[in-house]
């Protein structure tokens, strides 16, 4: 037998009863979570906004040769915006500043801080590159290898084998070292960077001695 209109309001009225509840709670939440979103998402482009600006002013720094600005501007990314690219960018600037002045301790603290705070791929090799050529400018070839050994890296390949080969031969080990400059070699294409200065490190070390 068909429901009459008022059977059926009052059915609709008694779903209501029962789940009234959950569903405004169910409106609220979805909607919380979209403003949510969308406040994060405002938040994290106000902060990238800001980084940039203040990254921008380092830059400015350099060119004018004013270092004091410089560290102050990067040591503000870094305390204020750490989680933004700029930060990483901003640890290798007081890096480099640190390698002028001949402290090569807070270097490596600094490319420390960006190898491990860097959420970009190719921005950690960065720093990690850097660190290593650090770490053997502080004479600590078996730092440097041990990293190696812990860091996948089939696009920064060429690279590293050279900086395994120069930590090997910092450490005496010519025939590894050998092994790991044309290791190297064959990771880069015929005519790229940094090639001719592999083929020298190669040559200088001679051809292997016969057993």
């Amino acid at each position: 037998m068909a429901e009459t209109e008022e059977e059926q309001i009052e059915a609709i009225k008694e779903w209501w009863r029962e789940n009234g509840r959950a569903v405004i709670i169910g409106i609220v939440l979805g909607v919380g979570g979209i403003l949510g979103w969308r406040g994060w998402q405002s938040h994290q482009e106000a902060q990238a906004i800001n980084a940039s600006a203040i990254y921008q002013d380092a830059l400015a720094a350099i060119e004018a040769g004013e270092p004091d600005t410089v560290r102050s501007n990067a040591q503000q990314l870094i305390d204020d915006y750490p989680k933004t690219s700029y930060a990483q960018f901003a640890a290798m600037l007081l890096a480099k500043q640190a390698v002028e002045d001949g402290d090569l301790d807070v270097a490596e603290e600094q490319l420390r801080w960006a190898t491990d705070n860097s959420t970009d791929p190719s921005l950690t090799h960065t720093a990690r590159l850097r660190l290593l050529q650090v770490l053997l400018a502080s004479d600590k070839p078996d730092a440097v290898l041990a990293m190696i050994d812990q860091t996948g890296f089939d696009r920064f390949a060429a690279q590293y084998e050279e900086l395994r080969g120069d930590a090997l031969l910092a450490q005496g080990d010519l025939g590894a070292a050998r092994d790991a400059y044309k290791t190297a070699l064959t990771s880069l294409p015929p005519r790229s960077a940094g090639r001719e200065l592999l083929e020298i490190k190669l040559d200088n070390l001679g051809q292997p001695e016969d057993v």
